[in-house]
């Protein structure tokens, strides 16, 4: 896929739809049932200089769906190649996205120069419990991880 014309198609929804989903994907929180209340990721950062922090949806949560109260994988943990979506309900704007291992992800820090000192991937059970979801989507994270935070800093 041309990577100039996925950059105009994700550019364009998120400046004209990202803000309905913000609310769930800034701090304090990581993603859903990930927050750095919890986590305490950043600390004291007075002075501090290449100190990342980013998350992102878990790899195996997009290869898993929920069908008749049991998980089902519906898609290769492996593949790796673009797809396009409308993220919303409406159906309005389309992101092209690709879900990545978290091989690729640890092996891009690398070869940045970065080196990970803290990977999270599990829900935070006081979330799920005070938010009183009962969705596929709250049932898989009791199961598997929805989201991803890494700590990096630069070599």
């Amino acid at each position: 896929m041309d990577k100039n014309a996925v950059y105009k198609t994700n550019s364009f929804y998120w400046d004209t739809n990202g803000n309905d989903f913000l609310g769930a994907i800034v701090l304090p929180f990581y993603g859903s049932f990930v927050s750095e209340e919890k986590c305490q990721l950043f600390g004291d950062v007075s002075g501090k200089k290449g100190v990342f922090i980013f998350s992102w949806s878990h790899p195996i949560h997009k290869c898993v769906v929920a069908e008749n109260n049991m998980l089902a994988f519906n898609k290769c943990y492996f593949d790796e190649s673009w797809y396009s979506l409308s993220p919303d309900l409406a159906g309005e704007g389309v992101l092209t996205l690709s879900d990545r291992k978290l091989s690729t992800y640890v092996n891009a820090l690398s070869k940045a120069g970065f080196v990970i000192e803290q990977m999270i991937e599990q829900s935070d059970d006081e979330i799920m419990q005070s938010r009183d979801d009962n969705s596929d989507f709250a049932k898989k994270a009791k199961m598997l991880p929805l989201t991803f935070v890494i700590k990096a800093r630069k070599l």
